[in-house]
């Protein structure tokens, strides 16, 4: 079996670059993964049609005959980690070719979506084009390393983590003069009362318990993004 992962847009900065060289290492041998980037039709003042029939004609060039294509779509089918994996399974098992397709700044094509074997988001947080750099941490040190090199504008942060929990990943974050003013929301399984107190004790903003919604997540992002959005620039 193989993977094609086809996605509008040829622009790819170095570091997403080095992310997808590094994430596709780690699928086994009999599951190759490839990357097809499709050039972006360029906005000016084309109509949201034109968009998208240019570039569907480009996604469908680009997928090779005989794949089972799967749009990625923020109203997909649900899938959770596991999930995914059972899928990939039964994929392999029906001995399919599989194009994973992720559209443009406007999304897929609604008639190119209408005719995909399947529609999926990987979780309720999949969105059409969100307008954001999303890095990972394995740990707090990790963490820490990433928060220096990046200048994030917002620091999610997870308390049960390896090595440095999330308490103390965050009291180190705003005693950084860098930092001091970076929102950091705590997410935990806990909900007392003393765990919310210790996480405002360290200088997180806010503390989201999981399992959180969409919506809730979301309403963070927005907060603290708006809040840097609307502040004074010096």
């Amino acid at each position: 079996m193989k993977l094609w992962v086809v996605a509008v847009g040829q622009r790819v900065p170095d570091w997403a670059q080095t992310a997808w060289d590094d994430y596709a290492k780690r699928f086994p041998s009999e599951l190759k993964v490839e990357l097809k980037a499709v050039k972006t039709e360029p906005r000016s003042s084309k109509t949201l049609d034109t968009i998208y029939a240019a570039e569907r004609e480009r996604i469908e060039a680009a997928i090779p005959r005989g794949c089972r294509i799967v749009a990625l779509d923020e109203r997909g089918t649900n899938l959770t980690t596991v999930a995914l994996a059972a899928k990939l399974k039964h994929w392999q098992l029906e001995a399919d070719d599989v194009a994973l397709v992720i559209g443009g700044p406007d999304g897929l094509c609604p008639e190119f979506k209408k005719q995909a074997h399947e529609r999926i988001r990987i979780s309720d947080l999949t969105l059409p084009h969100a307008m954001v750099r999303v890095l990972l941490a394995e740990d707090g040190f990790d963490a820490l390393a990433k928060i220096a090199d990046n200048d994030p504008d917002l620091i999610f942060c997870d308390i049960l983590m390896p090595r440095l929990d999330g308490y103390q990943t965050c009291a180190i974050i705003k005693r950084n003069p860098r930092f001091t003013h970076t929102p950091v929301v705590m997410l935990s399984s806990k909900d007392g009362v003393f765990d919310k107190a210790r996480g405002r004790i360290v200088g997180s903003e806010q503390y989201l318990t999981k399992p959180f919604t969409r919506e809730e997540l979301l309403g963070a992002i927005r907060r603290y993004v708006d809040a840097k959005t609307a502040a004074p620039q010096h």
